[in-house]
């Protein structure tokens, strides 16, 4: 059963807003939670549709609502200045959330300073002031990556044009109606000051302040310009474009920007597209279907590359090459015409592959597969002394005999 006061304020916030003022203790908070979905008219706790943060100006009030909703059955956190619990959740916090003056001064720094904030913290700063657009939009949803870059991008280049055209700072834009409100406190009290009454400020950030003469306080600090609502348009406008980029059929109302900014926010998307692409270009894919083959043409260059014998044998062969007789060239020629005739005997697979080098069939060439390199080298290899230049060559992926040599590797092949 509700109080008048408690319907009426009900009433309310359902037309609306409203401020809730009442003693200590007379249900203010009932007020809160049946407006958020915590609970309905007869006191049954329920589960709201979002996500329900409380503020709290000191840790014992947080920690009043924190147990109160926690015996209610809710997942609830708590974080405090020095203090996190189930933080993930943010459920309670006296922080700097909902537009408190702790938010309101931290977020304007993060956005007069955005080209030095990573995206995912410039993004949630953008988010607290635009609740529930993350949750409610379908491309948001499925690309949430490309929406958080893309937003923080247009944010950038909006931030750096207001610079250089007004020279001030883009998120005085958003927040810069000057608000005061007065109190008198105190009343009926006797102050026994024998000195005038001094003024006293107690500023609380660049932001918010407040003030104090005899019994009259004052606070002065930032409000929000109503009719601005520039970073609700940055993530509209960055939805719509990554709409029109995915093909998705339906796309956004016009959001009403100005043609400038709408050109700012095309112009960050090509860049956000263009970058990804010179990065696709610059990685470097390994392809491990092709590992056995690598591995098989390794072992058969290994074997043609190792001759069987020992090291004394060579020596031995090193030495009567050196050893012959200057007084017997025909001998020494004899014996450099049996080594060449050594080496340029080609086994069974690379005379098939000069034959087929020869009949310039790219279906022949092209069954050696991975291994054509290889044999190329290989025969390269046999026929250099022969030759004394290098036979085969490549014109792109097609391996070709240099016309000067094609008698000497018919004659190979003889």
């Amino acid at each position: 059963m509700l109080y008048k006061w408690q319907e009426k304020a009900l009433d309310a916030i359902g037309r609306g807003s409203a401020i809730v003022s009442a003693p200590t203790g007379s249900g203010k908070t009932w007020v809160a939670y049946i407006w958020s979905g915590l609970m309905d008219r007869n006191g049954v706790p329920q589960m709201p549709s979002g996500r329900v943060i409380f503020t709290a100006p000191i840790k014992a009030l947080s920690n009043e609502r924190y147990l109160d909703l926690k015996t209610k059955g809710f997942d609830v956190g708590l974080e405090t200045g020095d203090f996190k619990k189930n933080a993930e959740t943010l459920s309670v916090q006296d922080g700097d959330l909902v537009f408190s003056i702790g938010f309101l001064a931290i977020a304007l720094k993060k956005i007069s300073d955005c080209d030095d904030i990573p995206d995912g913290e410039l993004y949630g700063v953008m988010c607290g002031f635009v609740p529930g657009y993350a949750e409610r939009s379908v491309l948001v949803k499925e690309h949430l990556q490309d929406h958080l870059e893309l937003s923080c991008r247009i944010l950038r280049k909006i931030a750096e044009r207001y610079r250089k055209k007004s020279e001030k700072e883009y998120a005085d834009s958003l927040y810069m109606i000057r608000n005061s409100v007065s109190k008198n406190m105190f009343r009926n009290a006797v102050f026994f000051d024998y000195k005038a009454p001094r003024m006293y400020t107690c500023t609380v950030s660049d932001f918010s302040e407040y003030r104090c003469r005899g019994t009259n306080w004052s606070w002065s600090g930032l409000g929000r310009q109503k009719d601005n609502n520039d970073l609700r348009m940055i993530f509209h406008e960055a939805d719509n474009l990554l709409r029109e980029h995915y093909g998705y059929t339906s796309l956004l109302k016009d959001s009403g920007w100005t043609k400038e900014k709408k050109k700012l926010a095309s112009k960050a998307l090509q860049e956000m597209l263009e970058e990804r692409r010179q990065a696709e270009r610059r990685k470097v894919v390994f392809d491990m279907s092709i590992l056995d083959d690598i591995r098989k043409s390794s072992e058969i260059m290994k074997e043609k590359l190792i001759v069987p014998g020992s090291e004394e044998e060579f020596r031995e062969s090193d030495a009567a090459e050196t050893a012959v007789p200057a007084e017997e060239p025909e001998a020494a020629a004899a014996a450099v015409m049996e080594e060449e005739e050594r080496i340029s005997i080609l086994d069974e697979e690379e005379r098939e592959l000069l034959q087929a080098i020869l009949s310039g069939d790219p279906g022949k060439i092209g069954k050696f597969g991975f291994r054509l390199s290889l044999l190329c080298d290989s025969v390269n290899e046999k026929l250099y002394e022969l030759i004394g230049d290098t036979a085969i060559e490549f014109d792109g992926d097609t391996p070709v005999i240099v016309d000067d040599y094609l008698e000497e590797v018919k004659g190979a092949l003889a």
